[in-house]
């Protein structure tokens, strides 16, 4: 009898996570198309192969976990919102601001939640969801994040798949399902409905304010809780393009350093381990209440957890078996996280230091100093080559010294956030000490001055074409056929991975052929006014298109000032960029993200 020599560690924690991802794809595709429905055949076999191999608890578990996963997200689209108030003309509103974003002087755009609905007949509806409006300020406004507002409007169900039939990511994160637009003379305030913790976060900005001063203040509240409300957006612009921009987004590198910083302090007084994990689970249950449950600060939490209760059973902890039940669990909570850029890029980085670093540690460095440094550059590397796909299809655009950035900011904004993490603590229980801020206040000017000479840097910035489907599955399968978990021999690993890498190439070519895009032409006599992301679609070509198909020309109508506004969607910074780069005769242009339609 011959023996088949095994070419894969059969992982069941690692397959279930891959396939539960392919379930909730595989119910997306037959929302669109029933046809999609033969894919159901993948996760059935895997079943299978577990009572082959009897795995009986892993084959129920299996066939619940993607009998769910294959129902949620069906019954979810097709609710998702609520159309019938699309025949109202006139509705009584009401709601609590959860984020006012201020473009710019006539234009304020706002999301509420906890709406309720008066229609004409005089029913009340409670709304699920938010509702996010675009208002036109043609009067002060004095209202304030927590407030509840009322108006009267007519209000629109949002749709959660774009023309492209692409689900609109930004609606489902923020889980905005209806929209509006008023103007603020019409905002009636209400009452103050801020709750005890969003008091308290707000008191603790005011402290950070006190002691950062506001435009540093802001950016250091939004280190610690990850709310961008009040964040200097073009700040927040300058670390995208330098790649680090995640720092800001609080998940993996805030909840990792909270949760060593809790242990090493717990280890120090001799805690018993198993009450270590409930301390922590408690602390950092608190935590994502005062993130608002943000779904990366749930994820990094659940992750933190798992790897904690490793060690507690024992057991040698294992990254891949780690992130793939952290990765299971959270696919039970809210399968839609799959749509997530966030959640993409989290388990993505993740498992591409766990598969891709690997290949450099066979390097040997017998310096702790330089040894410290090279694991730091490998870590790096190996996110950043997993996060390619991502950031060519999301962004448009590859941050070419976001390597050199990421190894040289996220150690000192390391050092920054546990600084500010203990003396924020001491702070807020001895206001008089605020003076304290000033060397975590010294860190975040250094963070930014560095972040700046990079951006300066030439060629900081390459932009890419988007990469399809089919294109960016292969790219993460040769990454698993480069790892420890398939066992062959290197020369057939890189023969492989020589194919796969060649497909790649030819179909990234094939694609850019296929690709046209309009030459955009504008006139002297005119100036875009505004630029407007209205839904938030990722197309280049529908910018060009847009203006391409306006002709812009002396008959176009302008305002009272002479200036021709166009309004059309589109999601990535570049185009800001591309347009100052470009050879159009500009005398102006202006990029605004609006999260609503007009």
């Amino acid at each position: 009898m011959i023996k088949i020599k095994k070419i894969t560690n059969f992982r069941v924690l690692f397959y279930l996570f891959v396939l539960g991802l392919f379930c909730v794809f595989i119910s997306y595709k037959m929302f669109l198309d029933i046809n999609y429905s033969f894919l159901l055949i993948v996760p059935v076999v895997f079943s299978l192969i577990l009572f082959y191999k009897k795995r009986y608890i892993f084959f129920v578990f299996s066939i619940l976990f993607f009998c769910f996963l294959c129902v949620y997200p069906f019954v979810f689209l097709d609710n998702y919102t609520d159309y019938s108030f699309n025949k109202f003309n006139n509705l009584y509103i009401t709601g609590k601001i959860t984020n006012i974003n201020r473009l710019q002087n006539d234009f304020c755009f706002i999301t509420i939640e906890n709406v309720n609905v008066v229609d004409e007949e005089g029913n009340t509806y409670n709304l699920n969801g938010r509702t996010s409006l675009s208002v036109y300020i043609n009067d002060d406004i004095y209202v304030d994040l927590y407030d509840r507002i009322a108006f009267s409007s007519k209000i629109e169900g949002m749709e959660i798949l774009d023309e492209n039939n692409e689900i609109e990511t930004f609606y489902l994160r923020n889980n905005i399902r209806y929209s509006a637009s008023i103007n603020s003379s019409e905002i009636i305030f209400l009452k103050s409905e801020a709750t005890p913790l969003e008091d308290f976060r707000e008191y603790n900005r005011d402290l950070l304010i006190e002691g950062f001063g506001e435009k540093l203040g802001n950016l250091a509240f939004t280190s610690l809780y990850g709310d961008t409300n009040y964040t200097d957006r073009d700040l927040l612009n300058e670390f995208s393009y330098s790649g680090v921009a995640h720092i800001f987004s609080v998940s993996g590198i805030h909840i990792s350093l909270i949760a060593f910083l809790i242990n090493y302090i717990l280890n120090k007084l001799k805690v018993d381990k198993r009450i270590s994990f409930i301390i922590l689970g408690l602390i950092l249950f608190f935590f994502c209440m005062l993130c608002n449950f943000n779904s990366p600060v749930i994820r990094s939490s659940i992750m933190s957890m798992v790897a904690l209760l490793a060690s507690i059973w024992f057991r040698k902890y294992d990254g891949l078996n780690s992130t793939s039940l952290s990765g299971c669990i959270l696919l039970l909570i809210n399968p839609m996280y799959v749509f997530d850029v966030g959640f993409q890029m989290t388990f993505l980085s993740i498992l591409g230091i766990i598969m891709f670093s690997n290949l450099f540690k066979r390097v040997r460095i017998n310096n702790k100093i330089l040894s410290s440094i090279v694991f730091s550059l490998i870590t790096s590397l190996s996110a950043q080559l997993a996060l390619l796909p991502i950031f060519a299809n999301v962004y448009g655009y590859i941050s070419t010294w976001s390597l050199l950035a990421n190894l040289i900011i996220i150690p000192l904004f390391s050092i920054f956030y546990t600084m500010l993490f203990m003396l924020n603590i001491l702070v807020l229980v001895c206001p008089f000490l605020e003076f304290v801020y000033f060397l975590p206040k010294c860190m975040l000017e250094t963070i930014i001055y560095i972040n700046q000479f990079v951006n300066m840097l030439p060629y900081s910035i390459i932009y890419t074409q988007v990469i399809s489907t089919p294109l960016t599955f292969l790219y993460y399968i040769n990454m698993f056929v480069l790892s420890k978990y398939v066992v062959l021999e290197w020369k057939y690993k890189i023969i492989i991975s020589l194919l796969l890498l060649s497909v790649i190439t030819l179909g990234i070519i094939i694609e850019a052929d296929k690709t046209s895009t309009s030459n955009v032409s504008l006139s002297n006599e005119y100036r875009i006014e505004r630029i407007v992301n209205t839904n938030l679609t990722s197309s280049e070509n529908l910018l060009s298109n847009t203006i391409s198909s306006k002709k812009i020309n002396s008959q176009e109508p302008t305002n009272s000032k002479g200036e021709l506004k166009l309004i059309y969607d589109f999601n990535s910074t570049r185009i800001c960029d591309k347009i100052n780069e470009s050879n159009h005769s500009l005398k102006k242009a202006e990029l605004i993200f609006c999260h609503s339609f007009f």
